[in-house]
């Protein structure tokens, strides 16, 4: 049995962080910059590994930068700005046509959850099992993010295909054994082949 391993952000859904800025601006562009801006702040750690929930994230980052909005308006801005990759959705469909299990792993805050399951209904469905840093309480590249899916799914790393579009989160996962590729749309064709030629025997 193979195993995809795949990234929800920037492999399976997309989105615009300019976007976003723009709709928690409100025309203040100095709102926007400070939102974007926290995706650098050591904040973001401490909510993707759910050591804050999104409340408090809100209430301690965002609100001082954004005072008009509430954290309802983050969940709804977000919905607005995720768009599905169809690109990376096909491949989705290609390796479970052909008998893989299908896992999603992302690094990813409470609120992008209940954004994604709105926006998108039935989207965390569409995996086996989902693997959101949120509820594991550390993150990617760190190892034990990895050892905790191959752990808790039974697989082998040499049966294991990891697809990211982060080239650190990809060699922190060949360097415990797994197959790894760097997502771009420009390559599905060659990730294709290549596990195509993975399956061969011998």
């Amino acid at each position: 049995m193979w195993n995809f391993i795949f990234d929800i952000g920037g492999v399976l859904l997309d989105f615009d962080l300019p976007e976003l800025a723009r709709i928690a601006g409100r025309g203040d562009r100095r709102a926007g910059d400070a939102l974007l801006r926290l995706r650098e702040h050591s904040s973001l750690r401490e909510i993707e590994s759910g050591l804050i929930t999104g409340e408090q994230y809100f209430t301690r980052h965002i609100l001082p930068e954004v005072p008009h909005w509430t954290f309802r308006d983050l969940i709804e801005g977000w919905k607005t700005v995720f768009s599905e990759n169809s690109d990376g959705l096909k491949l989705l469909e290609f390796v479970r046509a052909r008998g893989a299990s299908v896992y999603f792993l992302s690094n990813i805050a409470d609120f992008n959850k209940v954004a994604i399951e709105e926006r998108f209904p039935g989207f965390f469905q569409r995996s086996d099992r989902n693997f959101l840093s949120c509820d594991m309480g550390c993150i990617k590249p760190d190892p034990e993010i990895f050892q905790q899916v191959l752990r808790e799914t039974g697989a082998r790393p040499e049966r294991c295909v990891f697809l990211d579009d982060n080239a650190a989160n990809v060699d922190a996962a060949r360097q415990l054994g797994l197959h790894g590729f760097v997502f771009e749309k420009e390559r599905v064709s060659e990730i294709q082949a290549s596990w195509v030629r993975l399956m061969e025997p011998g």
